[in-house]
């Protein structure tokens, strides 16, 4: 789900957190060594999402939660928020380039600078907080 973040409403924050968990506290950002990407390079949207968005998007950044990953984007003078739950998020890498897919949603994108090895550390945290997330689900 894709939301307008540019003003704070309790609602929208309320649905974001009920989607990806509410943001780490800051003993947990000190645990995982920060939890949020340095920029990104968005590369291209899914259809859908440039349907929401019906502008350029340029660059973002990625931001770790308990129960999913939160993709900050702005457009012009607007800040928006992509949410990714772990239960239906896949991420692939081709060369240089990810890809975060959610429900029928995707980004493509690479680092903004050319410190691939920061974006493949920040992704492998995502990695394993969703590892995380999945091991404490229950078993049926």
């Amino acid at each position: 789900m894709i939301y307008q973040t540019t003003y704070q409403d309790q609602d929208i924050v309320k649905r974001i957190e009920g989607s990806v968990g509410s943001s780490y506290s800051l003993v947990q950002r000190l645990h995982w060594k920060g939890i949020g990407s340095e920029r990104i390079r968005i590369l291209r949207l899914s259809p859908g999402l440039q349907k929401v968005l019906n502008g350029p998007i340029e660059s973002g950044n990625i931001e770790i939660r308990p129960k999913g990953v939160l993709v900050h984007f702005k457009m012009f003078n607007e800040t928006f928020a992509w949410t990714a739950p772990f239960n239906s998020i896949r991420f692939f890498k081709n060369g240089d380039q990810y890809t975060i897919y959610s429900d029928e949603n995707y980004i493509k994108f690479e680092s903004a600078f050319s410190k691939r090895s920061e974006l493949d550390t920040f992704i492998n945290k995502a990695l394993r907080a969703y590892k995380k997330y999945h091991s404490t689900l229950p078993t049926d």
